[in-house]
């Protein structure tokens, strides 16, 4: 491993802790399946083009095994990994999570009996001050090639049929922030929680959009967001 400074000890300590933190949620709420589940080589230092007051990491591939529809079939693999950059100063103590930027790839994998087929694909960004770009966007993006990763970590045994190939990739549609662990809220909401979800499921989710908000986002760097919300993160639009 790279040698750290101590500010890079504590954001991947931090980091870990979030992941960690972030796991008897996702028991509560039943998520069949995470791999690795496990955080310690999860999040790898960025050594490269580093920019001063900035410590980012990578998120190396993490797969989620769920149902399309809460209580449903666990035929959904979705296959998360990205970037999340740091705000240097925040670590000193007290030591805060404090986003300036961040990038997050998701590939959606739905199983039949004839295989794999990867049914949605999207890269998460952030965009300050860039002409055309919203600060928090998606586009739409084919990832098929990571349903091989999908079916060698779950002994799956067959190949992916790519049906989002074929999707326009230059539309930048304006979202939350959608880091990393935002997504993981998306994904419980999107597939492990429903109209019919009892009151436990319900405190669940509740205490993990709270672990969640620990991670503070990066819309306080851009001056026109800050009238209306100093963070724009995924967890706080959910009741």
């Amino acid at each position: 491993m790279t040698s750290m400074t101590r500010n890079e000890l504590t954001a991947r300590k931090l980091l870990i802790q979030q992941w960690n933190n972030i796991q008897p949620q996702l028991q509560r709420l039943n998520m069949p399946a995470i791999r690795p589940a496990d955080a310690e080589g999860l999040f790898k230092l960025i050594t490269h083009s580093k920019v001063a007051g900035q410590i980012g990491f990578e998120i190396t591939n993490v797969t989620f095994n769920v149902p399309e529809r809460a209580n449903g079939a666990t035929d959904i693999y979705i296959v998360a990994t990205g970037r999340i950059y740091l705000d240097e100063t925040a670590l000193n103590p007290p030591s805060t999570l404090k986003t300036v930027s961040f990038a997050t790839e998701v590939g959606y994998f739905r199983k039949t009996r004839r295989g794999l087929e990867h049914v949605y694909g999207a890269h998460y960004d952030f965009a300050l001050d860039e002409i055309g770009h919203p600060v928090f966007h998606a586009q739409l993006k084919s990832y098929n090639e990571r349903g091989q990763e999908v079916s060698e970590t779950f002994q799956l045994g067959c190949e992916s049929t790519d049906c989002v190939g074929g999707v326009l990739r230059t539309v930048r549609l304006p979202t939350a922030q959608m880091d990393f662990f935002a997504l993981i809220v998306q994904i419980c909401a999107d597939h492990l929680l429903s109209k019919d979800s009892g009151d436990e499921e319900r405190r669940a989710f509740a205490d993990l959009r709270k672990v969640s908000q620990d991670i503070q986002g990066a819309g306080y760097l851009a001056a026109r967001l800050t009238n209306t919300a100093g963070c724009m993160r995924a967890p706080h639009w959910y009741p």
